[in-house]
C-alpha cells in the first residue's frame, strides 16, 4: 500500500511540475483511466470496500457492547461535575512615553 501511495505522490509531483504541459497530463491520465478499469484493479477495490464495510460493523458492536456494559444501573443517577469556566488572560495596561523622551 506505501508503493502504490509513493508512486501516486510521483505521478502528481510530475503532473504539477511537468513543463512538458497539457500533452504529458493527458497521457497520464489516460494511463490512470486504464488502470482504473482494469479487472484486476477493480477486484480489489470491492474487496477492500467488503474489507473495510465488515471492520465498521464489527467496531460499530464492539462499541454498543461497551455502551451497554457502561451503562449506571437503575435506580442510581450519574453526576457529574461541572468545569470551572476557564480564566481570562489578563492584559497589561499599555504604557505610555512621558512628555518630552523619544519613542522606541
Amino acid at each position: 500500500m506505501k508503493i502504490v501511495k509513493l508512486a501516486a505522490g510521483f505521478a502528481v509531483g510530475y503532473v504539477l511540475g511537468s513543463r512538458a504541459g497539457r500533452d504529458a497530463y493527458e497521457r497520464i491520465a489516460a494511463n490512470a483511466r486504464q488502470l482504473r478499469a482494469h479487472p484486476a484493479v477493480r477486484q480489489s477495490q470491492e474487496k477492500g470496500k467488503a474489507l473495510l464495510a465488515g471492520g465498521a460493523e464489527a467496531a460499530t458492536a464492539k462499541l454498543h457492547r461497551a455502551a451497554a456494559d457502561s451503562e449506571p444501573e437503575s435506580g442510581t443517577t450519574a453526576t457529574r461535575k461541572a468545569r470551572p469556566a476557564p480564566k481570562k488572560p489578563e492584559v497589561a495596561a499599555p504604557v505610555e512615553p512621558a512628555v518630552g523622551q523619544p519613542l522606541g
